[in-house]
């Protein structure tokens, strides 16, 4: 029988970046996507489908961004029961945020057709980030289908070592860098921005973006070269016809009622609710009867409001409740919020509350990480939680979603850079963060009572760090920059630039924005604005938290030793016999790092209180402690031979009390065995000195007369 083969059509394309071959191969993998591609850069590859779907009876943009992190991408089997990957790891997460991050503002704001993104690395190393392939490859797949997208967006990844930018930095160099920095551009305009910084002044942050726009155009002369060559024609979404419900005098009336509803020092809930009411007089007034009319006064009423928000600020340089562009809201902080924890606190900013809850654990709670990279474990965690109630709203308690999982991860970059060594501070530490009311930037909040609980808890922090998000909004006639954007600015204003770091510099920045990206010449300004902030909001904690402070009484008590890494079995013992016995009868739990330095390793005994750390810290040091001549110690016979009698002195250090020391007890003559059993007794306390230690390391005794 002859079987067909299936005629292969492949479209290459390549380019030289850094150093590296970067290669486009289309129309092999996945026919049924709109698009597909294989992305290879270097030893990496990375696959991108792109699919839309039908139209859908829905008020937003159905975007969904999946990066699926594969153990076979690295030649490994999944250590999990079943041998397979589960959810995605936080990694992937953060990878796919990062991603939606940067396509999601190039979409037409109007298209309700599902748009599913799955971005898979088939082949990495452990010391290789993805992210920016993956970014890239979904900029490319976009750029060249026929789904509705403004253009190429080009992302770059760097690092900043030894004072020069690097272009990928791998896992392996990022202890070392001062700064890693991922930016998305489009045309010259910036719409994605992650930082995460060792404390980096903003000059270094303004010459970072500037390299990687630099490292951009060669990229965009890429994506241009491809998709002139391949790209499909972009499928039509009709633009939705808004009609004008509200016109004339009504108009004049609605700007006044708002204005003044808008101007008035209202709490969100009773904004809202007045908001409500006179939208719901309109459209009494306007008597429609039709679903679709009043659907469309809906989306009429939200274009309206957004005109007037703006218009107030733009022409006015007023915000709600008559704040002004520079002006934040009112702030409450509060440590020791919870009594009898290792740590708590409350920050609030506004309509904006977070409280944070600190626990100091072993090293032996460190997080296990099992994904692509090579980080293994983690010392330092946050975890942030939005329930409903936040924003006053019934509703369902699920475990942590995307925007949970980002916002934990990016107070925990924020605190990270300040964080204490392990051998200054060995605990391992998770703060918990509780958004209790939204209005506008809950993780610079969470940043604010996150340091706050850590301050609080004891933790010595290297510097405290706060963090604040600024707004922008702008026209044909220019801009504003607002301080301390709340939930309507965010709805209504062109981007959420937030910025946390210390009175020394930046330590993490994430920028999300609408439409087509911020200028670059804006940069400046915003990193000044949230230095200003941020310095003012330091004082605040400072003030609350006052001076440093101890670890809580609560907390567990830690105790180091070194040891020579040959003596760790002793400390094991065979089968793990003696740790076990140590830990039981002390209630404490001993961790092991063989890998402390090169001749020692440490042992950290973890204990509920002081007395039960002691405790075990006297049995460890029994374990290694040399007997020394001429010294006195009160023994326990463990064992009576003819030759004389074994007495443990401490641990599991023997010596020898021979029978012609030992004391007759008024028997006269020479003493046999039988004598000595007679005479002594197993478990019998003597006080014994040290005669010699032989060579050999056998220890001789006398009777302490």
């Amino acid at each position: 029988m002859k079987i067909k083969r299936i005629k292969r059509v492949e479209f290459e394309e390549s380019v030289n970046f850094n150093g590296k071959e970067l290669k486009v191969t289309m129309g092999r993998i996945a026919p049924q996507a709109n698009t597909s591609i294989l992305l290879s850069y270097g030893d990496q590859q990375v696959f991108v489908a792109a699919t839309m779907g039908q139209e859908k009876d829905v008020d937003f943009f159905p975007l969904t961004v999946d990066y699926e992190e594969k153990f076979y991408a690295i030649g490994k089997i999944p250590g999990s029961f079943f041998r397979r990957e589960a959810r995605p790891t936080e990694r992937a997460i953060l990878t796919s945020r990062i991603i939606d991050r940067s396509i999601r503002p190039l979409f037409p704001s109007h298209l309700r057709r599902d748009v599913h993104m799955v971005i898979t690395p088939y082949i990495t190393s452990q010391d290789e980030n993805t992210s920016w392939l993956a970014t890239l490859g979904a900029s490319i797949a976009l750029a060249a289908s026929d789904i509705p997208f403004a253009g190429e967006m080009m992302p770059v990844h760097l690092g900043k070592l030894n004072g020069e930018f690097v272009l990928n930095p791998a896992f392996s160099q990022e202890d070392e860098q001062d700064m890693d920095l991922f930016v998305s551009f489009y045309k010259k305009n910036v719409v994605m921005i992650e930082l995460d910084g060792k404390q980096s002044p903003e000059e270094d942050v303004l010459k970072g973006i500037d390299f990687a726009y630099e490292q951009s155009l060669i990229l965009k002369g890429f994506v241009d070269k491809i998709v002139s060559k391949i790209g499909k024609e972009k499928t039509l979404v009709p633009d939705v016809e808004n009609k004008e419900f509200v016109t004339g005098k009504a108009l004049d009336d609605f700007k006044k009622n708002y204005t003044k509803i808008y101007k008035d020092d209202l709490k969100k809930a009773e904004f809202s609710a007045k908001v409500n009411i006179l939208k719901n007089d309109i459209l009494e007034s306007l008597s429609l009867e039709e679903p679709n009319d009043i659907k469309e006064f809906m989306n009429s009423f939200n274009i309206l409001e957004k005109k007037v928000v703006r218009e107030n600020v733009l022409k006015h340089g007023l915000r709600r409740c008559s704040r002004k562009t520079d002006e934040l809201r009112e702030i409450d902080a509060q440590v020791s919020l919870i009594k009898g924890m290792h740590g708590s606190s409350l920050f609030q900013r506004g309509g904006t509350q977070v409280v944070s809850f600190l626990t100091l654990g072993s090293p032996g709670d460190k997080q296990k990480i099992d994904d692509l990279s090579p980080v293994g474990e983690k010392r330092f965690m946050h975890h942030y939680n939005f329930p409903p109630y936040s924003v006053g709203e019934a509703g369902w308690m699920r475990g942590p979603g995307r925007r949970e999982i980002g916002h934990g991860a990016l107070v925990e970059k924020a605190i990270a850079a300040v964080f204490p060594s392990e051998e200054k501070f060995p605990y391992t530490v998770r703060v918990v963060s509780e958004c209790t009311s939204s209005n506008g930037s809950t993780s610079m909040g969470s940043t604010c009572a996150a340091t706050l609980a850590l301050l609080d808890g004891g933790v010595p922090l290297i510097e405290p760090v706060a963090g604040i998000s600024i707004g922008l909004m702008s026209d044909e006639d220019g801009h504003v920059l607002l301080r301390d954007i709340e939930g309507i600015e965010d709805f209504y204003g062109e981007m959420d630039f937030k910025v946390a770091g210390t009175v020394n510099g930046i330590t993490a920045i994430q920028v999300d924005v609408k439409g087509e990206g911020i200028k670059q010449e804006f940069i400046p300004d915003i990193l000044e604005e949230a230095r200003i902030v941020r310095n003012g909001l330091l004082d605040v904690i400072k003030e609350e938290a006052g001076g440093e402070r101890k670890v809580s009484e609560s907390a567990p008590k830690i105790f180091q030793k070194k040891i020579g890494k040959s003596d760790v079995s002793t400390l094991i013992g065979p089968g793990g016999k003696m740790i076990k016995s140590i830990q039981g009868d002390c209630d404490v739990k001993i961790d092991i790092d063989d890998e402390f330095d090169d001749h020692n390793a440490l042992v950290v005994v973890t204990a509920p209180n002081a007395e039960a750390g002691e405790m075990a810290k006297q049995r460890i040091d029994l374990l290694f402690k040399t007997a020394k001549a001429g010294e006195i110690y009160e023994g326990k016979v463990t064992s009576i031979r003819e030759f004389g009698l074994f007495v443990s002195l401490f641990g599991r250090t023997e010596g020898l009390l021979h029978i012609s020391e030992v004391d007759k007890k008024g028997k006269s003559g020479r003493l046999n065995e039988k004598d000595l059993i007679a005479l002594y007794k197993v478990g019998e306390e003597i006080s014994v000195k040290v005669k010699e230690i032989r060579r050999d390391g056998k220890v001789s005794l006398i009777l302490n007369k």
